[in-house]
């Protein structure tokens, strides 16, 4: 029985599914990240997103500055989509921002690495730091 791909088609193949798959991959971490804000926790979401308890939060404060003015320092597990979009870990953090957004959310941790977020405007992302900072005061605010 004769194969009914040659070499050169499969390799047009696979490089045409590799291209497309780092196309992919490119878009979906350029994308804003997704914030979800519960009672205990802020999660992000999106390439190197986590979970943080309000409970290991030492910290949040908006700073009046790009991270561009903040400095992101080295980077060292990240991704630099060339177009403002830095996200991952970096030396002075782990950052999900938008270099081109004027204002940033700074979240200091007891236990972990620093994290700076940003939207795509500064005004949501003074809207998230306003939600972020009621929780966080209130959570903070409970004796036990």
């Amino acid at each position: 029985m004769k194969n009914k791909f040659n070499p050169q088609q499969l390799s047009f193949v696979a490089t045409v599914l590799i291209l497309l798959a780092t196309l992919g991959l490119f878009i979906f971490a350029s994308l804003q990240p997704r914030i979800d804000i519960e009672n205990d926790y802020l999660r992000i979401r999106g390439l190197y997103g986590l979970t943080i308890l309000f409970e290991d939060i030492s910290n949040v404060e908006i700073l009046p500055l790009s991270i561009r003015e903040i400095g992101t320092g080295r980077r060292i597990n990240g991704f630099n989509a060339g177009s403002g979009v830095l996200r991952g870990h970096f030396s002075s953090g782990l950052l999900f921002v938008n270099e081109n957004t004027q204002s940033t959310i700074k979240i200091t941790r007891y236990s972990a690495s620093t994290i700076y977020l940003n939207l795509d405007s500064e005004y949501e992302t003074i809207q998230l730091y306003e939600q972020i900072k009621a929780i966080y005061f209130i959570f903070n605010s409970v004796e036990y």
